[in-house]
Formats: C-alpha cells, structure tokens, sequence
C-alpha cells in the first residue's frame, strides 16, 4: 500500500498503458519487465545486505516489512504474461 491512499491499482493495466503510450511490441515489453525486475532484485538484496552489515536505514527498511513487499513485486514481474 506504500503511496496509495485507496485500493492499489490494477497494475496490469498500468503497465499496458505506459508500454502502449511507447508502442512497446511484444520484444519490448519483455524487456522492459525483464530490466524493472532485475533493478527491483537488486534493490531487495541491496537492502537485505546492508542490513546484515549493520546500516541503520537498511535495518529500518527491513523491519518496515520493505524486502517482503519486494520479493512479492518480483514474483509478480516475473510471472507477468505479455
């Protein structure tokens, strides 16, 4: 729910739209979602190693539940269907 007041938003529809406003084609989506997936895995074990370092924020963002939210973002990414 981070940033939204309401309901989430129906995020297929989301991202159809900003692909189409580019005319993505298919290869271009699937690059797409392949590149936001790879930088949403980085950003989760980033976090989780910082954390294991000892960086306060990170340790913050751990016990904000933020590394569940990722890997759940991550999972629907990857199984996302063009």
């Amino acid at each position: 729910m981070r940033g939204w007041t309401e309901d989430l938003p129906d995020r297929r529809a989301r991202v159809d739209t900003l692909l189409d406003a580019y005319g993505a084609t298919p290869q271009d989506r699937a690059e797409a979602l392949r590149l936001v997936a790879d930088r949403v895995r980085a950003t989760l074990t980033g976090i989780e190693r910082m954390a294991r370092s000892g960086d306060p924020a990170a340790r913050k963002l751990v016990a904000d539940g933020v590394p569940d939210e990722l890997r759940e973002n991550y999972i629907w990414l990857t199984d996302f269907e063009i």
